[in-house]
């Protein structure tokens, strides 16, 4: 439980930044607070496109369609599926890390999950440490 917790279903401040060092993680919505959806990696281009192929997947628990943008923090994939619950991936491996199941009633429930950011405690920025 404490693990689920990192992941912080909440929108991002306006002033704030998320203090990641590896411009290989994803750690927003929108990849940065400026929510611009670009990342400065460079290793799929105009030349490689075409050599794309499936790395791995993940069998989920569901066969209704998934509709989230993934985070991606020190190399794990941090995502959520149907009914609000959230997965953690190896980013390169595919293994399943953890898993939670909040036990959302599916049929009843109107609920839609959506992955904002990773923010442990420990990292917050400092909007996020003055608002609690």
């Amino acid at each position: 439980m404490k693990r689920a917790a990192w992941l912080t279903i909440t929108a991002v401040c306006g002033g704030c930044s998320y203090p990641s060092n590896d411009a290989q993680d994803w750690p927003v919505h929108g990849g940065t607070h400026l929510n611009q959806y670009y990342s400065p990696l460079d290793q799929i281009n105009i030349e490689t496109v075409a050599q794309l192929k499936p790395a791995w997947f993940v069998e989920l628990d569901t066969t209704r369609g998934q509709e989230a943008t993934p985070i991606v923090v020190g190399g794990v994939l941090y995502t959520t599926t149907a009914w609000s619950k959230v997965y953690a991936v190896d980013a390169k491996t595919g293994a399943v890390l953890w898993y939670h199941d909040p036990k959302v009633p599916g049929a009843s429930s109107s609920h839609r999950a959506t992955t904002r950011s990773k923010w442990p405690s420990t990292i917050r920025p400092a909007c996020a440490r003055a608002a609690s």
